[in-house]
């Protein structure tokens, strides 16, 4: 019941009702809905339909399911491609990323794994497809997405033989998996296609 707090707060001002009218319509004290606002305890479940009924809602929008739901439905795929990849099966991964896409196209972490498993791949057209879609990542998300791809762009950069462009991005890295320094250091020492297949793994994986 993780967006109840947030839902509950969020109809009562839609409402334009008061803690105090919230209370006395439920047949509870205001700090009682004070703390189910602020997270630090729960109505009972036997109030749920109660509180729904209060502002005209079903109880699964009160709960926030659709957002739980979808939660739920983008980190099955995660799950899926992970272990795909651990197992070795790149395509099988990639093929999982695909189709989580076709229902997800916003979501840019899910993006940038498929990018990363492709990345892996030997053939020009997976490559350069790779290099499409972390470019892309890079320019849409300035998060902790957004560095993971960057990182694994720099690897990418460098297995199509573009070390200093590779370089150049790796300089704008923070620290430790996505690390300046340390894939700086990689980059000149000259890796082979397995240690760079690896980085780039251990980048999507973190292990």
């Amino acid at each position: 019941m993780i967006y109840l707090a947030e839902n509950l707060r969020r109809l009562r001002k839609a409402a334009d009702m008061t803690q105090e009218e919230i209370a006395e319509a439920l047949s509870v004290s205001p700090q009682t809905v004070s703390k189910w606002e602020r997270q630090e305890t729960l109505p009972d479940i036997s109030m749920l339909p109660a509180l729904a009924n209060l502002f005209h809602v079903t109880t699964d929008a009160l709960l926030g399911m659709e957002k739980i739901n979808h939660y739920n439905a983008i980190s099955a795929v995660f799950t899926a491609g992970h272990e795909l990849l651990r197992a070795g099966n790149k395509k099988a991964a990639a093929a999982v990323y695909e189709e989580g896409l076709k229902l997800h196209p916003g979501d840019t972490g899910m993006l940038c794994d498929l990018a990363m498993v492709l990345a892996m791949e030997e053939d020009e057209e997976s490559l350069v497809r790779a290099e499409a879609m972390l470019r892309k990542v890079t320019e849409t998300n300035n998060g902790k997405t957004g560095y993971t791809a960057r990182a694994a762009l720099c690897y990418l950069l460098e297995k199509r033989g573009r070390n200093a462009d590779a370089l150049l991005l790796s300089r704008q890295l923070p620290h430790q998996r996505e690390s300046r320094e340390v894939i700086v250091s990689d980059l000149q020492a000259g890796l082979d296609r397995d240690s760079l297949n690896g980085h780039i793994r251990y980048i999507c994986l973190g292990e």
